[in-house]
């Protein structure tokens, strides 16, 4: 276990948080051999991709079940057929930009899922490179989208309605281009059917939620889409109150929005309870830093398994009281 978290966190560099969501995802990768399998596997990606370290970390970290994918056998013949289907002579790197905006295309299959939506985006009329849209949706979804004339002719509908659409809304009050537009209408076709009060409180909401500025909701909202999908609202609300109760941030944690209840349960569990513990109390308390935690730690490592019960807090109420 500890060459492997040790590639992942010193090696390949990625942070706490990413190493956690890759062991987290895909487990079987403590199992591996970090100098074949692993690194063989990485090493092809960013070869084929042309894949900057940056780079590699993002695809991996946001797909770790890449690594239980096979070489010749998948990855190969799914790569070179997305490369034929994407190719544009003016934009040599729409296979790359493709999987570096959704990585989890590599995850479905190639004669299931890709090749038949590739197929039915071209004879609709679609971009191929939408294909990182489509391929998450259901099916129903996936036929709505592909009939609905919003995917192919937004920009103009967006500006001949823009002050009564919940997409005008978006356009006004956040400043999205039409370009951005076009792009949360694909993911989003249902999104004129809004209501534009229910849209603006529901923006206000999530703004205050957050703490961010509009500027910094508007990059949020190009990366998570599907943060404005009515019918995730009540998700959202439900996640967003376990987050705070296992004293973590929804902002640093948005990913979390695209698990199942079931994951998000399991997920969420083991950091509810380790907020309810001694040095989380003491974090929030004094405002501890992660050195001062870990030094903490070091001289009394109990403090990170035993929970906090009401005679801790009044302990430490009473230093504090005469400290001050």
């Amino acid at each position: 276990i500890k060459h492997v978290t040790g590639f992942l966190r010193y090696e390949l560099g990625l942070d706490p948080r990413q190493a956690k969501r890759v062991i987290f995802q895909a487990p079987q990768c403590l199992g591996l051999d970090t100098e074949g399998n692993l690194k063989g596997k990485l090493n092809f990606l960013r070869n084929r991709l042309d894949l900057t370290a940056e780079e590699l970390r993002v695809v991996f970290s946001k797909m770790p079940t890449i690594i239980c994918l096979g070489v010749e056998n998948n990855l190969i013949p799914k790569l070179e057929y997305l490369e034929a289907a994407l190719f544009d002579q003016n934009h040599p790197q729409q296979l790359k930009e493709a999987i570096l905006k959704q990585p989890t295309l590599l995850g479905y299959s190639q004669q299931g899922r890709i090749q038949p939506r590739m197929e039915q985006l071209v004879a609709a009329g679609i971009s191929p490179n939408k294909i990182t849209v489509g391929i998450s949706m259901s099916e129903a979804k996936f036929h709505q989208w592909l009939s609905s004339s919003q995917s192919r002719k937004m920009t103009h509908s967006i500006v001949a309605k823009r002050n009564s659409t919940a997409a005008g809304v978006l356009l006004r009050d956040l400043k999205f281009s039409e370009e951005d537009l076009n792009m949360i209408c694909s993911e989003l076709p249902e999104i004129n059917d809004w209501a534009v009060p229910s849209l603006r409180s529901w923006i206000r909401y999530v703004k205050e939620e957050l703490s961010v500025s509009d500027a910094e909701l508007k990059k949020i909202v190009l990366s998570h889409t599907q943060l404005l999908d009515g019918s995730s609202r009540s998700k959202v609300r439900h996640r967003l109150k376990k987050l705070r109760l296992a004293d973590m941030s929804f902002l640093d944690n948005l990913d979390t929005m695209y698990l199942s209840d079931d994951e998000f349960d399991d997920w969420i569990s083991p950091r509810q309870k380790a907020s309810k513990s001694k040095i989380s109390f003491l974090r929030r308390e004094l405002g501890l830093n992660s050195t001062e935690i870990c030094a903490l730690l070091s001289k009394v490592p109990a403090l990170e398994s035993a929970q906090t019960n009401k005679n801790f807090r009044q302990k430490l109420e009473y230093f504090i009281t005469q400290f001050n």
